[in-house]
């Protein structure tokens, strides 16, 4: 299952990045006008904290990953939502892809039933 946790790092990396990206240049991460930097800081303050320590988990920690997993799924449905009722259906599929994989993930690396 090595694989499985080098591709959730990754990911996790990746939405710290996009948190730091948010940070930087807001309007663009939005994909559509915004009148305020609001939910971009937001997501800034939650993916860059938790995706720091759910890759800190994944790597060092890998026994202890499966509940870090489902909540890092809650956050991208959570995500997703936010981002198909604004209708940006773009936006709305890679967080929907990410919390399918991490809930699977966490699934599978807990153990089949």
């Amino acid at each position: 299952m090595n694989w499985l946790i080098a591709i959730n790092a990754i990911l996790a990396i990746a939405t710290v990045a996009f948190g730091i990206f948010a940070l930087i240049d807001p309007h663009k991460l939005a994909g559509q006008p915004q009148t305020s930097d609001y939910f971009s800081k937001m997501y800034a303050v939650r993916a860059i904290p938790f995706g720091l320590g759910l890759a800190m988990v994944l790597v060092y920690f890998p026994a202890q990953a499966t509940i870090w997993l489902i909540v890092a799924g809650a956050m991208q449905l959570g995500d997703a939502w936010a981002n198909l009722s604004r209708g940006v259906v773009m936006a709305f599929l890679s967080p929907m892809a990410l919390a399918i994989l991490h809930f699977v993930s966490a699934w599978l690396l807990h153990g089949l039933p």
